[in-house]
């Protein structure tokens, strides 16, 4: 009893969901650029919807252009599960971004929507994932962190937005010591090698210089000016060239500009009307539904036990849910369960057999066990399994990078020759060119084909703009190979031609 007293005071504590969450009701509904799930109740899901679009809004705003929609969805979840086990909490943060090959994820997780649960950090990356899948807008780095930073400031109320709020925290960085000059920060094609301090300091110059544009010149000079400069800088313009036909003055005298303005008392925001709210439908989720989506979300968090309890709730729900049974094989691959594994996927496959996700299922467990086996002749039969079921998923559904880059990944294993996935992992990069899964995979398969300038090229670019400890651990590990593998090569091939050899 003093057990029981003690957890119950601990979970009043945190705050905990009255509600477990397969006990709560869950609600759909889809925007122009979001497809929402949300157990908040009417009201919150549709202020959410509404939050979320605006802010999309404020980024096009910003950049004054449309911006394409990438090739993958994007899915926003919320609820509350702030319970003792909290099953989606990443690093304790109230709301994460988190973009895979299939849908790229915005999650909500302590029942208070966007304007509370979405943290300054998702709305940046959030952020860069939409400026990266772009394909045809070369965007600089420093563009990209200073807008990145500059948005996630947002501010979204009942009938109007917010741009160019105060970042007190840019502004300590800058006042403690001295500053990069801008010619450098506009140069600079990655921050590798900088000390931490100075890019600190960076990301603060960036986000002050788009400040300044926006606001520190007359009229819509700065917008004027920084989209000229944008152009010039893609079609290869020196900095300093760019900077005077775009701004008519010289590099050194916009950083003087650009540092007078940071001396102000207070910075300049405005405030624009939010567009008017155009959705779909709010229907109810079915239990079945709602379970199988918390299971894939646990998938992507890479907890596949969790995943199965999920995806079995939803099974209990509606025994026909294909989606389920496919999520279940793909945990029960991740655990090393393979019969389970292929029973379940059979079952997907015998449910919806032209379901192009049930396919790329199908694939992932054929990948996953032949990068466990040690068997060649086995590992040989399970990859062309697996870029058979790669190529139907394609068939069903047309332009899913997933499909095209896990096909390349095939290529990936041992034995097999690189130069098979190069074409589908440099079409699964056209079509999402913001994914940094996608631009590893390439990576590794130049480093293989012995391309080490373009290998290099992908890990720097994934180094300058990663931002989770598992993707530049896997880039700086990538980045060692090619580095031994072309020092290897140089020594192989012996001193220059007349040149005295060494003792």
């Amino acid at each position: 009893m003093r057990r029981l007293l003690v957890l119950a005071g601990l979970a009043s504590a945190l705050g905990c969901a009255t509600k477990p969450l397969d006990a709560q009701d869950w609600l759909a509904i889809s925007t122009p650029h979001f497809e929402v799930v949300s157990a908040l109740g009417k009201d919150a899901t549709l202020e959410l919807a509404r939050d979320a679009e605006s802010f999309h809004q404020a980024v096009e705003f910003v950049l004054g252009l449309p911006l394409e929609a990438p090739a993958v969805p994007t899915r926003i979840y919320a609820f509350d599960d702030r319970t003792v086990t909290r099953p989606f909490a990443l690093r304790a943060e109230s709301g994460y971004f988190l973009p895979t090959l299939r849908e790229a994820l915005i999650v909500l997780r302590m029942g208070d929507g966007w304007r509370d649960d979405a943290t300054l950090e998702l709305r940046h990356e959030y952020v860069h994932y939409l400026l990266r899948s772009q394909p045809k807008l070369p965007i600089p780095l420093w563009f990209e962190e200073g807008a990145a930073e500059f948005l996630s400031s947002v501010a979204i109320h009942d009938d109007r937005m917010e741009l160019g709020r105060f970042r007190a925290d840019h502004l300590r960085e800058l006042g403690r010591q001295n500053w990069v000059p801008l010619l450098r920060v506009l140069e600079a094609k990655d921050v590798e090698g900088w000390p931490e301090r100075r890019r600190q300091l960076y990301h603060a110059e960036a986000w002050l210089f788009i400040h300044y544009l926006n606001f520190g010149l007359e009229g819509e000079a700065g917008r004027v000016g920084l989209a000229t400069f944008l152009e010039r800088s893609a079609q290869g313009a020196p900095v300093s060239e760019g900077v005077r036909e775009a701004f008519g003055t010289g590099v050194e005298e916009l950083d003087t500009s650009v540092q007078d303005y940071s001396d102000h008392a207070r910075f300049d925001s405005v405030v624009v009307r939010r567009a008017p709210f155009e959705s779909g439908d709010l229907r109810p989720l079915p239990k079945s539904e709602a379970m199988a989506l918390l299971g894939r979300l646990s998938l992507a968090l890479r907890r596949p036990e969790q995943a199965e309890g999920w995806f079995e709730k939803s099974v209990a729900a509606d025994r026909q849910n294909a989606s389920a049974h496919a999520g279940l094989g793909v945990a029960a691959g991740q655990l090393q369960r393979w019969s389970e594994a292929v029973d379940q996927i059979d079952v997907a496959l015998g449910i919806a057999q032209d379901d192009a996700t049930n396919h790329l299922d199908a694939g992932g467990y054929y990948l996953t066990r032949a990068l466990d086996t040690r068997s060649a002749q086995e590992r040989k039969q399970l990859a062309e399994g697996a870029r058979r079921h790669y190529a139907r998923s394609s068939e069903l559904q047309a332009g899913l990078p997933e499909a095209y880059a896990l096909y390349g990944a095939t290529f990936l294993l041992p034995g097999e020759d690189p130069q098979g996935g190069l074409e589908a992992l440099e079409h699964a990069r056209r079509l999402l060119p913001g994914s940094t899964e996608i631009e590893l995979l390439l990576a590794r398969v130049y480093s293989r084909l012995g391309r080490s300038t373009l290998a290099r090229e992908s890990v720097v670019g994934v180094l300058a703009r990663a931002h989770t400890a598992r993707h530049r651990a896997e880039a700086e590990q990538i980045l060692g190979v090619i580095d031994s593998t072309v020092a290897r090569r140089t020594i192989l091939k012996g001193p220059p031609s007349g040149s005295a050899a060494s003792e």
